[in-house]
């Protein structure tokens, strides 16, 4: 009986110190770190020395972080879970001069998994304070950072060559359905990636990010700085979205060095995977709005870079010289320590160009394979000049320098104003428009551009797909289903908006057309609808807009009116158009066929 009596006491002692769920709550007058951390009980701060291996930590509502306090050191594997809309501040949101802050949180060694919760308002100009790498998050060698349903908005992580604004972390990272907004860092505004642990982004949104420090920085990266070494890095990003991110560093070298709008990568064996993602009015400074790659100094450097079913949509560059890559700069440096795969396969892009005469995609003394396959690249700019017009921007350039060849290249079934230039032997245009090849180089003013019929699709604020629609378009059916590398087939089987194959055949560009409810789907927000009655050809709301404007395929205005609930379409020449009004500040669209 006694031997019962101790194990009960024993057993009561061990579910009491294996408390596995504490809870959070500032606004509970009763919240202290005294407390056992439970709902009715719960402490005034997060409390990390008090966490237990596979503990879940509630935070509720509105949690404000001392810029005094120490960074949150995570010791033990956890999660921590938002609850009531629950929000991270650093300083106050209307506080035009926040303090400066520690790092939120660091870890080493350990797993730290965050879902549904916003970490907003963190600032750092002190040189002095907080982790060179990484503002709100800092997390070292095999740790692994789990983020779910979270955004993270308003960092500011000062001083000169600091990086990841949001996270730095050379341990694993996985990151679903996450908002990166506003995030500042010297090299990547929003995420810092050291080392060869994978990182994956699903289905996340990344907008506004930045290396506008206001000081001169090296700045690179936007959203992303990747620095693998001699390990490599490992990444892949599907379903994402990319929206005015940005490095810059005004002022510095005329803007030298800075680059990557969205991402800056380097290291020797980069694997990098981007599928299914949209990428709308990124800019880099001095070069490539989207991806700028620098080699490794290692002998050998081993690339895996794939861009597979994306949209591009008014990317630019800032600096004025020519070949820098409005989308992509790839720098080989040279040399023939540089071997493996990039490809670039059912992508579609409009309109990324600059006032100056700069190509698509450059790609410099880069001893690759190289597949380009499917593409539609529609990224000439025509400037009217009287009766005079010149074109700006010539097309994808591969070029060799320095006796540098490319290992080996397939150019197939692209649609691509202005073609493809460089030195290589197999960039003879009988060869590349031959009827094994069957690529296609209009230029702008053609008959055929307009053929493409080409509209923007608002699928929700922050996922724009632009793509290639109409049934006699020159994209439709005209890819080709494999482009085999490494015993491989590179083209997949589905679009962009996960999609299959109809005909038979891919068609050249993100999208396969023929699988929509059709073209007259009214895309609607929350809040209101836009509606074409055929009849009367007026699109019309059940509120009024700010504005209502219709632009045609290739971008141009030519309807507007303010201040009213409906717009006439009966003057405007048969074709697409798409219609976009602004109502209570929220954009509501749908295209037309008229």
């Amino acid at each position: 009986m006694k031997h019962l009596f101790l194990s009960c006491i024993l057993a009561s002692a061990l579910s009491v110190n294996a408390q596995t769920t504490f809870y959070v709550d500032q606004s509970n007058p009763a919240a202290s770190d005294t407390n056992a951390g439970t709902a009715d009980a719960p402490w005034s701060s997060l409390n990390t020395g008090k966490w237990t291996d596979g503990c879940t930590v509630i935070i509720k509502g509105e949690y404000y972080i001392d810029a005094e306090a120490d960074p949150n050191e995570i010791t033990v594997d956890a999660t921590l879970e938002g609850r009531d809309n629950a929000i991270i501040y650093g300083y106050e949101p209307d506080d035009e001069e926040p303090a400066d802050y520690n790092t939120f949180f660091t870890c080493t060694g350990h797993k730290l998994s965050v879902k549904n919760l916003t970490i907003s308002n963190y600032n750092n100009t002190d040189p002095e304070k907080g982790s060179f790498n990484g503002g709100v998050f800092s997390f070292g060698d095999d740790s692994e950072l789990i983020l779910d349903n979270v955004t993270i908005s308003n960092v500011f992580h000062g001083c000169e060559s600091r990086r990841g604004g949001a996270i730095s972390t050379s341990g694993k990272l996985t990151a679903t359905n996450v908002r990166f907004e506003n995030c500042t860092a010297c090299q990547g505004g929003a995420i810092a990636i050291l080392g060869n642990n994978p990182a994956k982004f699903i289905s996340c949104s990344f907008i506004g990010n930045n290396n506008d420090l206001g000081i001169e920085c090296w700045a690179k990266g936007g959203v992303f700085y990747v620095n693998g070494n001699d390990e490599g890095s490992d990444i892949t990003i599907d379903r994402c979205y990319f929206e005015g991110n940005t490095s810059d560093c005004e002022g510095y070298q005329d803007r030298k060095y800075s680059a990557g709008g969205v991402m800056a990568l380097n290291g020797a064996a980069p694997k990098l995977h981007i599928s299914n993602s949209t990428f709308y009015g990124n800019i880099g400074g001095w070069a490539a709005g989207v991806l700028f790659f620098e080699k490794y100094t290692a002998d050998d450097n081993n690339i895996d870079i794939r861009f597979t079913n994306n949209t591009f949509l008014d990317n630019t560059v800032l600096h004025s010289s020519i070949n820098h890559g409005v989308l992509v700069y790839f720098n080989g440096a040279s040399t023939d320590k540089l071997h493996g795969l990039l490809s670039f396969v059912n992508n579609t892009s409009f309109n990324n160009n600059t006032p100056n005469e700069q190509s698509v995609i450059y790609l410099n003394s880069c001893p690759l394979d190289v597949v380009l396959a499917n593409n539609l690249s529609l990224d000439k700019k025509i400037i009217e000049d009287g009766e005079n017009s010149r074109e700006l921007g010539y097309g994808w350039v591969l070029q060799e320098n320095n006796g540098f060849h490319f290992t080996s290249v397939q150019i197939t079934h692209n649609i691509i104003e202005g073609g493809i230039g460089g030195g290589h032997k197999t960039f003879d245009e009988n060869y590349l428009t031959s009827d094994e090849t069957a690529n296609i180089f209009p230029k702008p003013a053609a008959d055929l551009r307009p053929t493409f019929e080409l509209a923007t699709e608002l699928v929700t604020q922050d996922d724009i797909h632009f793509l290639p629609v109409g049934e006699y378009s020159s994209a439709i059916d005209a890819g080709t289903n494999n482009v085999v590398y490494a015993g491989a087939n590179l083209v997949t089987s589905t679009d962009i908006l996960g999609n299959a194959i109809v005909n038979g055949t891919r068609d050249i560009g993100a999208w396969e057309f023929g699988n929509s409810a059709g073209i007259e789907n009214t895309i609607s927000s929350d809040l209101i609808s836009l509606n074409y009655d055929r009849n009367s050809e007026y699109v019309t709301l059940q509120k009024v807009a700010r504005y209502i404007n219709v632009y045609d395929i290739t971008g141009s205005l030519v309807a507007s009116v303010s201040g009213s609930d409906s717009i006439s379409l009966a003057l405007l020449p048969k074709g697409i158009f798409i219609v976009i009004a602004i109502v209570d500040n929220t954009p509501v669209t749908t295209k037309i066929l008229r």
